[in-house]
């Protein structure tokens, strides 16, 4: 059985609750005020059940111009609307706003009503379609069924219901693939049971016991029961209107605005990036004014940032970034409104892009994949997704920046990979765009060739220092699982210690062929005494930029580096044949023992001996050194 969500919409006192009664038997209007004043002020909702068995949630909505706040999150959830009109009065300027409000929120389907006929003389009734027609024309309803009804004798209601039928089975599936949204319109305790909150599921499941989340404040609750239509269910899907019993929050703490959602799924935010469309009747709207905006069933003041203009015209389109002033609950795709904050009067509206990135004014490229975001199934948002990420995505990641289950895309990324669209690193497991992917590869070892130009006696570049320079917003464990793709690829060699390009050849011009026999030459006349670099440096004349090639030296084993010292690698051998030797005589060498040895003194002997304890031909027993494995006596 199919669930459909049903919104009234019309100018205040023309019959919309006087009509849902007719319809349901239910009177909607609920609170003592509304009973006191005789006029709808908040949200009402009853259940209808259509000759063609759909199942249908009817939102009525407040018509008073004051209230319009209340109408706006009621019908941000309606699958079609009934545009009330009163005989009596005809088009009225609540009447009008509605219909914009509709338009903008992209209701697609729906009918006219024309209520309290029992009013009307039959010329009067004609002048009043007439101008209905005049009033929709050019909007989604111009084309829509135009039915007279009276909620006192009953009068075109069998009419009015097989036409909602009609136009009801037309009406999309929602995404039950996607994570659950529900927007709260209302929150309540019920004695014995707790806290309930409502509102219409916009996409994917609710189920009862499962662990949720009540955004913008993040708070964590549980699914202790769900309703349909009063109904006790354990599952409720897409489209229907639903009353969740929640764990772990107090009625008092939940406000109209807030999302019951997964965990971690909807970050609340401050900022969205969105098209916008400026009503013709509207006045001109400047970059930086000062807005009210209503998204899901949440009010937020804030700025309208124009991304393509400096001003708008009424009647033109166009994007802004929407600065709130506290967090909000927004997602792409959600449709919005904009009224202004004086005189509070509605002035446009559009769809919600993007939450994430960060886009300048009148930026070419940012205004292109915004209109791709705009066009973008499913499939391709996972891509745009992709391609507009610094760094790779998680499958959780980019799940919940698509809205659908893990599943879900993990399917599309399997198509995306195929078409070899997308590249994926071993561990974490990540995913980027084939264009990133190159952008970062082109990058990386342009970075590389850069460096080496710059330092060309180095033989690695250091890995840490790559990584912040090239992908500053990726974490280690990422970059080393980009670094084995780019190995793969035979684009880098990867060592433990650094970088190097394929294929590089590390050879020495005359310069620096002489600098290197006069070090070797220095350093084996130094013999067991060997100066600093610094002063090895000094004392040829040379200046730190040498220090790269003492390093390839080292690299090479024609110097060894052991401490803060460096010696020559004859000297080196040396002293390992003169333990060795020693050894051979006695299983026990003291470190006066060694010093004496070698002829020199603490300073440069105990280095030593820890790098043979280092290299594992020495263990150390106390202060004094045993051979690490007694059968290399033999040298």
């Amino acid at each position: 059985m199919r669930h459909l969500v049903l919104g009234t919409a019309g100018h205040i006192d023309h019959g919309k609750t006087a009509l849902v009664k007719a319809l349901t038997g239910v009177d909607t209007d609920r609170l003592p005020e509304e009973k006191a004043r005789g006029i709808s002020i908040d949200l009402g909702f009853a259940s209808l059940t259509l000759p063609g068995g759909e199942r249908v949630s009817i939102v009525d909505v407040p018509g008073h111009e004051r209230f319009l706040k209340n109408m706006l999150a009621g019908a941000t959830g309606m699958d079609a609307v009934l545009l009330v009109v009163a005989a009596d009065e005809g088009v009225m300027p609540q009447t009008r706003e509605h219909l914009d409000v509709l338009q903008l929120l992209q209701v697609a389907r729906g009918m006219v009503v024309i209520t309290k006929v029992d009013l009307a003389e039959a010329e009067w009734l004609e002048l009043v379609e007439e101008e209905i027609r005049q009033l929709v024309q050019g909007s989604f309803l111009e084309h829509a069924p135009v039915v007279e009804v009276s909620a006192v004798t009953g009068q075109g209601l069998d009419l009015l219901r097989s036409s909602l039928s009609q136009i009801l089975r037309d009406v999309p599936e929602r995404d039950r693939e996607a994570l659950p949204r529900l927007p709260v319109d209302r929150a309540f305790a019920v004695a014995g049971f707790g806290t309930v909150v409502t509102g219409t599921l916009h996409c994917g499941e609710l189920v009862v016991g499962e662990k949720l989340e009540l955004v913008p404040p993040a708070i964590p609750v549980r699914v202790r029961g769900l309703e349909v239509h009063g109904s006790a269910v354990d599952r409720a899907g897409p489209g229907q209107r639903v009353a969740a019993n929640l764990a772990g929050v107090g009625w008092g703490q939940v406000e109209r605005g807030y999302v019951l959602t997964w965990p971690g799924f909807l970050q609340p935010v401050r900022t969205f990036t969105a098209s916008f469309q400026l009503l013709k009747g509207s006045r001109p709207l400047a970059n930086g004014a000062r807005v009210r905006v209503h998204v899901g069933t949440a009010e937020v003041m804030g700025r309208a940032i124009l991304l393509d203009a400096d001003e708008l015209a009424p009647g033109a389109g166009g994007h802004l970034r929407f600065r709130a002033d506290r967090p909000m609950a927004a997602f792409p795709g959600d449709r919005y409104i904009v009224r202004l904050s004086s005189p509070v009067i509605t002035i446009g509206g559009g769809t919600v892009l993007d939450t994430t990135l960060r886009y300048r004014r009148l930026d070419p490229s940012g205004l292109s994949r915004l209109e791709a975001l705009a066009r973008a199934t499913p499939g391709e948002r996972l891509f745009l997704e992709l391609e507009g990420s610094k760094s790779p995505l998680t499958l959780t990641q980019l799940a919940m920046r698509c809205g659908r289950r893990l599943p879900v895309v993990e399917r599309d990324l399997g198509t995306l990979a195929e078409a070899s669209q997308v590249v994926v690193l071993d561990d974490p497991r990540a995913y980027l765009a084939q264009s990133v992917y190159h952008r970062v590869a082109l990058n990386l070892t342009g970075y590389l060739h850069e460096y080496f130009r710059k330092r060309p006696y180095k033989r690695l570049c250091p890995r840490e220092e790559t990584r912040q320079r090239c992908c500053p917003d990726w974490d280690g464990r990422t970059f080393n699982a980009l670094l084995r793709l780019l190995q793969a690829d035979g684009r880098v060699i990867v060592h433990d210690d650094g970088l190097e390009l394929p294929g590089r050849l590390l050879e020495l011009d005359a310069h620096a062929r002489a600098t290197r026999e006069r070090l070797l030459q220095l350093y084996g006349a130094a013999g067991f005494s060997p100066p600093t670099i610094n002063e090895a440096l000094a004392g040829l004349g040379l200046g730190e930029d040498q220090l790269d090639l003492v390093e390839l030296l080292v690299s090479r084993d024609d110097l060894v580096k052991v401490g803060d010292l460096i010696y020559h690698g004859e000297a080196v051998e040396r002293a390992r044949q003169q333990l060795l030797a020693h050894f051979q005589v006695k299983p026990l060498l003291t470190p006066g023992e060694f010093r004496d040895l070698l002829g020199t003194s603490r300073k440069y002997s105990m280095p030593l001996l820890a790098y043979f304890d280092a290299i594992r031909l020495t263990r150390r027993v106390g202060d004094d050194r045993v051979l690490y494995r007694p059968d290399l006596t033999g040298g």
